[in-house]
């Protein structure tokens, strides 16, 4: 097969033509959305010479521009060039969205919070159909003539400043500045586009382990009740540290209850920034190691099953620790991604920070972003769902302080969102990849580093690629594990990365990273902990479960 061959999936794009000139769109915004989308765009500097039917991103807010647009009979998406400027973090402004069928169903009929802009411009004669009103002014507007679409938004593209990412621009608080464009291009390249995974969702609760029936203000019977009526699914984070000691009524709860409820791995003695700083290879090996040590130990003396993913504690990551946690067997870690940045200063510099499915990390190790659970949790969720991405909920057992509504009201916004799947952590990251076919070929983005999927028919041969080649620089080999061939006792194929490789219509494979599980943690010497953890971790847990029969905690 021809180099040109094999890469055809990356060159089919969309041209999009920028006038007046390709330098008045952000450099940061044009990387996130040539990644993000299968666009290319180019400079235009004479309208003249674009053809009925192209692509046109008019950026200079002309009102003359905006009726040649039309003569021209381009698609076109033309926004104002004022700048904005976010106003005082306590202020706020509504985004209500309508019932237009030219947005997606998740938006539709839908008002979010979004943070005060000030100086922003008004659409004074939107004409055409209204997409989006800010404080209660259109500011989204598509209009259909002679077979041609446009857009106009009278909100501003980004400039990003120093230290800024697209992620600033495009979260729950802050994304009228970049949402209109990427959905405007969504659409236009919809036909050529990848698929992404269905829409997946789950709660976790970081510390609770395993002693009682409760931890703190959880009750587990009543939570596992409640996620069966409100359909939805709930990951404990604990503590390997605390795994010693067992209650059998919540062992058996939770054993018996796989769909609702399921286990993560917590750090490891949950001390200050267990996995933020850098150590020498060793100590961070004999810490990751330890951890898998101690939740085997629950695993056989319960019977439960506890997923290989990490949930760092305070959400202290280092990229550092990634190819640690990927050698050992760790399918990914689950974390707020504006912690990830914090302790990885270096990942400003990537343009999609955040806005994937996963950031992947250092040898091909995923990391699956956390949106705090509160109330407020509404418009991260929108985002993140508009983005493909899985919505992860991350909190502690104070969120069940004034009962469980919290979680079923944010299980409610959710499911409103469409066909959610809720599940545990593990399935989210084995699913965790886009998907595109041509002919019989299959092609796929994976944003993990174990996959699971069932071979489409009319497919006979896949090909594993990244957004870009220094994506799977390191990790380019996969085990190719094919149902057929465990039940034959075959041994595993290797595939590599960019290259195709054959596959039977509806057969089940598994796609593993070669780094995966490259390391026994049972090889691993591991140091005693000091007695200071024992002492941290009784003090923690006698004032979390404390905090429950407090009067004023219980009040709240």
């Amino acid at each position: 097969m021809s180099e040109d061959e094999t890469v055809t999936a990356e060159k089919v794009v969309v041209d999009a033509y920028v006038h007046p000139s390709i330098s008045w769109l952000d450099p940061g915004i044009k990387d996130l959305l040539e990644s993000l989308i299968p666009v290319r765009f180019k400079d235009c500097r004479n309208l003249l010479e674009r053809r009925p039917g192209e692509v046109v991103l008019s950026l200079s807010g002309d009102e003359r521009v905006a009726v040649e647009l039309w003569k021209r009979q381009v698609r076109h998406f033309h926004a104002m060039p004022h700048r904005v400027e976010r106003g005082a973090s306590g202020n706020g402004s509504n985004v209500v969205f309508t019932a237009s069928r030219q947005l997606k169903p998740l938006l539709r009929n839908r008002t979010l919070r979004h943070a005060a802009l000030s100086n922003a411009p008004v659409l004074q004669d939107p004409g055409g159909e209204v997409l989006a009103y800010f404080d209660r002014r259109p500011v989204w507007v598509e209009t259909r003539k002679h077979g041609c679409v446009g857009q106009m938004v009278s909100i501003p593209l980004p400039d990003l400043r120093p230290g800024e990412q697209p992620l600033d621009y495009l979260n729950g608080s802050n994304f009228m500045q970049l949402l209109p464009l990427l959905q405007f291009l969504v659409k236009e390249t919809e036909e050529i586009g990848w698929r992404h995974a269905p829409l997946r969702a789950c709660f976790t609760l970081d510390d609770p382990n395993l002693r009682l029936p409760t931890y703190g203000f959880l009750n587990y019977r009543e939570l596992i009740e409640q996620a069966q009526k409100h359909h939805f699914h709930v990951a404990l984070a604990t503590i390997p540290f605390d795994v010693s000691g067992t209650h059998s009524n919540t062992v058996n709860l939770i054993r018996h209850n796989p769909q609702c409820v399921s286990l993560l791995i917590h750090g490891n003695n949950h001390t200050r920034a267990e996995l933020g700083w850098s150590r020498p290879r060793e100590r961070s090996l004999a810490i990751l190691s330890q951890s898998l040590s101690r939740i085997e130990w629950l695993e056989k003396t319960t019977a439960l099953r506890v997923d290989r993913v990490m949930v760092p504690p305070h959400d202290a990551l280092s990229d550092k620790i990634a190819p640690f946690l990927l050698g050992l067997g760790f399918e990914g870690a689950a974390l707020a991604m504006t912690a990830l940045r914090d302790w990885n200063p270096e990942m400003v510099n990537r343009p999609t920070f955040g806005l994937r499915m996963a950031e992947m990390m250092s040898d091909g190790f995923p990391v699956l972003g956390r949106i705090e659970l509160s109330a407020a949790c509404e418009g991260d969720a929108v985002i993140s769902a508009t983005l493909g991405a899985p919505i992860i909920f991350g909190g502690h057992h104070e969120c069940a302080a004034g009962g469980l509504d919290l979680l079923s009201d944010c299980a409610a916004t959710v499911n409103s969102l469409g066909d959610v799947q809720w599940c545990s952590i593990e399935t989210i990251l084995r699913s965790n990849y886009l998907s595109r076919q041509e002919n019989c070929r299959l092609w796929i983005q994976p944003y993990s580093c174990r996959l699971e999927l069932r071979v489409p028919e009319g497919v006979s041969s896949m090909m594993i690629i990244g957004p870009h080649r220094v994506d799977l620089e390191k990790a380019d080999a996969f085990r190719l594990i094919r149902k057929s061939d465990v039940v034959a006792g075959r041994r595993t194929v290797l595939v590599h990365a960019n290259t195709p490789f054959d596959v039977v219509p509806g057969e089940a494979v598994e796609l593993i990273s070669s780094n995966l599980g490259a390391i026994d943690y049972r090889h691993i010497k591991t140091a005693r902990p000091s007695p200071w953890v024992l002492v941290r971790r009784l003090l923690c847990e006698a004032r979390d479960r404390g905090r429950a029969f407090l009067p004023v905690a219980r009040k709240a």
